[in-house]
């Protein structure tokens, strides 16, 4: 989960920018986890 932290940072970033893909693709990967 350490990696999961960093791409939280990420995420969150991409939340505001056009990267709603990574967003969802997170998403999916938290709610499997």
């Amino acid at each position: 989960w350490l990696t999961s932290t960093r791409s939280q940072r990420v995420t969150f970033s991409g939340f505001c920018t056009p990267y709603r893909r990574s967003w969802v693709s997170y998403t999916t990967s938290s709610a499997r986890t």
